[in-house]
């Protein structure tokens, strides 16, 4: 019984998480820890309300699908590389601005894409390239 209960919950939060993916991926962006450069897992699940567990393994999920949308254009790169430049890293919400400079793209895939050309450490010790 304790299985059948376990599935159905688990069923439950996914779909939770599956009617709006966008917001997981966005409140994600928001709780991204200076050091490691990932979510805050635990402050992403209260938001979100379910485990944080839960919350990384559907995040890897859409993080997947989400990566293979579309290509990046130039103008967006440009406008990536502006906005990483011109928004401060202390900065509150720093992704979200510097999604909204992009226009196109959300926080998630805005840090992600930084990340893979490298204006942002993955590592958690190495300070951000500037």
């Amino acid at each position: 019984m304790a299985k059948a209960h376990s599935k159905l919950h688990s069923r439950r939060i996914q779909k939770i998480v599956l009617d709006n993916p966008q917001r997981l991926l966005d409140v994600s962006a928001q709780f991204i820890d200076a050091g490691s450069g990932q979510p805050d897992w635990r402050r992403v699940s209260q938001v979100i309300g379910v485990t944080p567990v839960m919350c990384r393994n559907m995040y890897n999920k859409l993080r997947l699908r989400v990566t293979r949308i579309k290509n990046w254009t130039g103008v967006e790169m440009q406008r990536l590389t502006d906005a990483i430049h011109n928004v401060r890293e202390e900065r509150d919400h720093r992704w979200q601005i510097i999604a909204q400079l992009v226009g196109s793209r959300s926080p998630t895939q805005c840090l992600h894409k930084a990340q893979q050309q490298g204006h942002v450490s993955v590592h958690p010790r190495q300070k951000y390239v500037q």
